[in-house]
């Protein structure tokens, strides 16, 4: 039985008031206990109950022994061994063996139950429900992405039974993850056991007290943590002990669960993310990958449905966050979505049904989770075949990009919405704007005072396919005032040409068109 010499001594502890000698014992799995009698062999993991007249002279090494009456002899303070001296002379030594029998029955009924649950895969709520017996106080499991896979907690309306398993499943809030910082990153990291006060991821508006938290992991990955809060009662010595029993056995049940998600995970996440990266996919993962998103939708297929990229970056780059939960909490958001970090950022692939726009069908959900963590958001076009994705993740990258330069205010941008920015802003290649400008607009702007009013009317004027009516309402301007404007500008500029005209557009609206114009004071050398 995986009991040790410190879990009897705590358990003991509960009912009779006992003092401890010797050196202790290196075995943590104790032999069912026993009645001594002199003279006969002991063996190391032994627990022997004994008077302590009865005791041998000689103590035996690897031992444990409990003993009633009169104090040990001193000499058992030297040696190997674990002594625990029952204080109060009238107890019974039957009493004390069926006290110590009932405990390690109830230990040893527990483990066995905990690792047959262990080994089947069961669910984490039915594990933790038969430890709350054992422990008596608030315990939760959270995977590596932050959902609560169990929870119970003392049940302050029932003094007769204190404690309640909940039967909700929750995710840590978003406002709660974003407002700490570095949530998470530092206590997933640790190998050792640790305490900690931050108990609002289990119960909110709940004053915070310790927890004892144990964090779970398949060689370097990360699975999750169980933490014990003393909420009921305050920590029992052997406490600890149990619950790194009881964190054995959870990660156990969770590397049976988890390779099980892994063989499904692995054709949906990977395949898009080695799209990304420019690696070849076979069609069968594609379609194995599209059928395991399109599951959501009733009746609906993947071929009734177009695709949309969406790139979450955030925007706090000094902070770290649980990246598997976030992309949890975004599929949780947009349910026929595949998310995954790539690159520092969230790529999310979403199926939206063909007659839905991506403002409702995305951006509007994810609206809350953007403002909570303070993230940016781009999404591309929409577009039918989903091997084509990375063109389309390179348009949602685009679209955050120029929509901060330009609109930083915004939460969320559509690359509809700034393509031609993006053509403008590309549209120059190896040269600066300053060398493919036309020079007739550096005249025009340094043209006297009007200078700067003439590049305006000219821009509105083309803007407009050079309607005069129009332009003249743009601009506030009466019509014949603002044909004498144009043929002050035709003095300068060619508008007859089609083409010239499409030209002279694109260069006013250039990013930078007007740092351009103001520093072209020396024109002499345009033509």
């Amino acid at each position: 039985m995986r009991i040790s010499a410190d879990i009897v001594f705590g358990t003991l502890s509960e009912n009779y008031k006992l003092n401890r000698y010797g050196k202790g014992i290196h075995t943590r799995e104790l032999s069912i206990p026993v009645l001594y009698e002199p003279g006969i062999s002991t063996t190391p993991g032994g627990v022997y109950i004994a008077r302590t007249g009865d005791l041998p002279n000689r103590p035996p090494e690897e031992c444990v022994f409990i003993c009633c009456g009169t104090k040990p002899p001193n000499v058992w303070n030297m040696w190997p061994c674990d002594v625990m001296h029952i204080v109060d002379p009238r107890v019974s030594l039957v009493g004390v063996f069926n006290a110590l029998l009932t405990i390690v029955d109830k230990l040893v009924t527990w483990q066995d139950h905990m690792q047959r649950l262990a080994i089947s895969g069961s669910h984490v709520r039915e594990m933790i429900e038969e430890s709350i017996p054992i422990f008596e106080n608030t315990m939760t499991v959270s995977d590596y992405e932050l959902n609560i896979l169990g929870h119970c907690e003392p049940n302050k309306d029932l003094p007769g039974n204190p404690i309640k398993i909940e039967e909700r499943e929750y995710r840590v809030p978003s406002a709660y993850v974003s407002a700490t910082k570095d949530f998470g990153l530092a206590l997933r990291q640790k190998r050792e056991p640790y305490i900690t006060e931050e108990t609002e991821m289990v119960s909110e508006g709940i004053p915070g007290v310790s927890s004892y938290c144990i964090n779970l992991f398949d060689g370097d990955l990360y699975l999750g943590t169980c933490a014990l809060k003393e909420e009921a009662h305050p920590f029992r010595p052997y406490d600890f002990e149990l619950f790194q029993q009881f964190a054995g056995f959870i990660h156990d049940c969770l590397g049976v669960q988890s390779q099980s998600i892994k063989n499904q995970l692995v054709t949906v996440r990977t395949v898009f993310e080695q799209l990304l990266q420019g690696y070849p996919v076979s069609m069968r993962d594609m379609e194995q990958a599209v059928r395991l998103i399109e599951y959501s939708f009733e009746g609906v297929t993947a071929a009734d449905c177009k695709w949309c990229c969406t790139v979450i970056q955030n925007a706090h780059r000094d902070r770290g966050f649980p990246e598997g939960y976030l992309c949890r909490s975004v599929e949780a958001i947009l349910p026929h979505t595949a998310a995954f970090l790539f690159d520092g950022a969230i790529v999310a692939l979403s199926l939206i049904e063909s007659d839905r726009h991506r403002i409702p069908a995305i951006c509007v959900p994810l609206q809350d989770l953007l403002d909570d963590m303070g993230f940016k958001a781009g999404m591309s076009r929409t577009f039918n075949d989903p091997f084509h994705m990375r063109t389309f993740y390179h348009q949602a990258i685009c679209a955050i990009e120029m929509g901060l330069e330009i609109e930083p205010e915004r939460s969320w941008y559509l690359f509809g919405d700034y393509v031609l920015d993006y053509l403008l802003q590309n549209c120059c290649g190896e040269f600066g704007s300053e060398a493919i400008v036309a020079p007739e607009l550096v005249r025009l702007y340094h043209n006297g005072p009007s200078g700067p009013d003439y590049v305006r009317t000219l821009r509105t004027f083309l803007d407009t396919g050079c309607h005069a009516t129009q332009t003249a309402e743009q601009l506030y301007l009466h019509r014949s005032t603002l044909i004498k404007r144009l043929d002050r500008i035709r003095e300068t500029v060619d508008l007859e040409s089609p083409d010239r005209r499409l030209y002279l557009q694109i260069c006013l609206h250039l990013p930078d068109i007007e740092q351009v114009l103001e520093k072209g004071a020396d024109v002499r050398g345009l033509d």
